[in-house]
C-alpha cells in the first residue's frame, strides 16, 4: 500500500503544494513547488495541484502498480469530489468557466496516469493541523512561500527605487534558462508590448504574434514550459513586468541572449533523453522491487523475487541501467543503499524488506 500526504496554501500572492509518499513505512518522495496562482481558487488551485503532482511523480516511480492501492491523504474534502467527478452538477452552478476548465484539466490528467499506472486510488480525509505527518508538509510549504515573498518584494523595491543603481538600460536571459527560441520569441512579445504600450493578457499576445506567422513551440523550451510560465520567468530577468495577469515592456532600451559557458566542460556530461528515461526506469524497478519485499513477511531468494516480477510482467532489463547492472547485482545495490536486507541462511542469499 502506497500513501500520500498532500497539501496546498495560498499567502502572499503565491501559490504552494506538495505532497509525501510513503511506500509502506518509507517516504520515498517529498516536493513542495511554489508559483503565482492560475485561478482565483487561492488555496483549492495549490490543494488540487499537489494531488496531480503527486499522481505524476508516483508515474516516474513506479510505472505500473499492478493493482495496488493509493491512499490519498489531504484536508480538503474537495479534492475526492473533483477527482473522482462527483461534483460535476455542483461545477455547472457555482463556479466559473475558468475554474471549471481548471477542474476538467487536472481530472483528465490525473485518470490518464492513474489508468497507466493501474492502480485503485482511494481519499482518506486529515484534520487541517492536527496530523503531525500533514503538519510536517503544510510547513515545508510555509516555509518556501515566505522565503519566495520576501525575494519577490525585495526585487521589486530594488526595480521601483527612483535611483536604484540596479536599474540598467538592458536585460540579458541565461543561454541555460531559456532557449533560442524563446529568446526569439520573446523579441517579439517585447516588441509588441513596447511599441503598443499596453498590458496584454497572454492569450492576446498569442494571437496577435501567431498573426504574422510566429508561434511559441514548448517543445523546444529548455524547461518544458508553457507560455504564461515562459512570460513569468521573462518579468525574474527584468524584460516584462506584470500587473495582475496582464504583461507590459519593462523601461529598457533592449535585452540579449547571454551564452553561459561551463568552465570545465570536458568534466560535464549532458545526458540524453534516453539516458534520463533509464535512469527514471531504473529508480522505478528498485521502488517496485522494494514494493514487493515490502509485501512479503518472509525472506525472499533473488529467484524467488524475479519469478515475481516474471508474474507481474516486469522483468528487469539490465541493458537499461548505467553499469549493466544484473538482478542481483541489482539487489545488492539496494542493500547498500540500506532500502532492503540481506541475510544468509543454509549458505543461500535471502533479501527482505528493511524497516530502517
Amino acid at each position: 500500500m502506497i500513501k500520500v500526504y498532500t497539501d496546498g496554501s495560498y499567502k502572499h500572492g503565491l501559490v504552494g503544494y506538495g505532497y509525501m509518499i510513503f511506500d509502506g513505512v518509507e517516504l520515498v518522495a517529498k516536493s513542495v513547488t511554489v508559483r503565482r496562482p492560475q485561478t482565483s481558487l487561492k488555496n483549492v488551485e495549490g490543494e488540487i495541484l499537489a494531488v496531480l503532482a503527486a499522481f505524476r511523480k508516483l508515474k516516474e516511480l513506479y510505472l505500473n502498480l499492478q493493482g495496488d492501492t493509493v491512499i490519498i491523504a489531504c484536508d480538503l474534502e474537495e479534492c475526492k469530489r473533483i477527482y473522482q467527478g462527483l461534483n460535476e452538477k455542483e461545477e455547472n452552478d457555482h463556479v466559473s468557466d475558468e475554474e471549471r476548465n481548471f477542474f476538467s484539466k487536472c481530472r483528465e490528467s490525473a485518470k490518464e496516469i492513474v489508468s497507466s499506472l493501474n492502480c485503485r486510488v482511494s481519499f482518506e480525509t486529515v484534520k487541517g493541523h492536527e496530523h503531525p505527518t500533514h503538519n510536517q508538509l503544510d510547513s515545508a510549504i510555509f516555509k518556501i512561500i515566505n522565503k519566495r515573498a520576501v525575494i519577490q518584494n525585495n526585487f521589486q523595491e530594488l526595480r521601483s527605487a527612483p535611483n536604484s543603481q540596479n536599474k540598467s538600460d538592458f536585460a540579458y536571459i541565461p543561454s541555460h534558462i531559456f532557449s533560442i527560441h524563446e529568446y526569439e520569441y520573446l523579441k517579439e512579445v517585447f516588441t509588441l508590448l513596447r511599441n503598443t504600450d499596453n498590458c496584454w493578457r497572454v492569450c492576446d499576445i498569442e494571437a496577435v504574434i501567431a498573426e504574422s506567422g510566429i508561434k511559441y513551440d514548448k517543445a523546444k523550451s529548455l524547461l518544458d514550459r508553457p507560455l504564461e510560465i515562459l512570460l513569468d520567468d521573462s518579468v525574474r530577468y527584468g524584460v516584462l513586468e506584470k500587473i495582475d495577469d496582464k504583461y507590459r515592456a519593462s523601461d529598457i532600451k533592449d535585452f540579449f541572449y547571454r551564452e553561459i559557458k561551463n568552465v570545465t566542460p570536458q568534466t560535464v556530461h549532458n545526458p540524453s533523453d534516453n539516458e534520463r528515461k533509464n535512469s527514471v526506469y531504473v529508480q522505478g524497478y528498485k521502488n517496485f522491487i522494494v514494493n514487493i519485499l515490502s509485501k512479503n513477511q518472509k525472506a525472499l531468494s533473488a529467484e524467488e523475487i524475479e519469478q515475481i516480477t516474471v508474474e507481474k510482467n516486469q522483468v528487469w532489463q539490465s541493458e537499461k541501467s548505467k553499469e549493466k547492472l544484473t538482478f542481483v547485482q541489482l539487489l545488492d545495490v539496494l542493500v547498500k543503499e540500506g532500502r532492503i536486507k540481506k541475510i544468509s541462511k543454509n549458505g543461500k542469499s535471502y533479501y527482505r524488506f528493511s524497516q530502517n
